[in-house]
């Protein structure tokens, strides 16, 4: 696949455990860069963090969001899907 050519489905992942939420959704940026923002917090509150991941190739995010989906499962939390 090339920097220019879309990805073949959208990204976009969600896992919950008891009142916490985490995202990681996979987009490019202004310059076409990949990149995974990594959003996580509270549910029902404003307040929460941002992380970006800068990504080589849409191939090296979706390692990346792997690793991710591991970790998540690993701490607990449940992958909510259809949402």
């Amino acid at each position: 696949m090339t920097q220019d050519s879309p990805p073949p489905l959208p990204l976009r992942f969600r896992w919950e455990r008891d009142t916490r939420y985490y995202e990681a959704p996979v987009g490019q940026d202004l310059w076409n860069d990949w990149i995974i923002t990594l959003v996580w917090g509270r549910r029902n509150s404003r307040m929460g963090q941002i992380r970006r991941i800068p990504c080589e190739s849409y191939e090296d995010a979706t390692r990346k969001l792997a690793d991710v989906q591991h970790q998540r499962l690993r701490r607990g939390y449940t992958e909510v899907v259809g949402m």
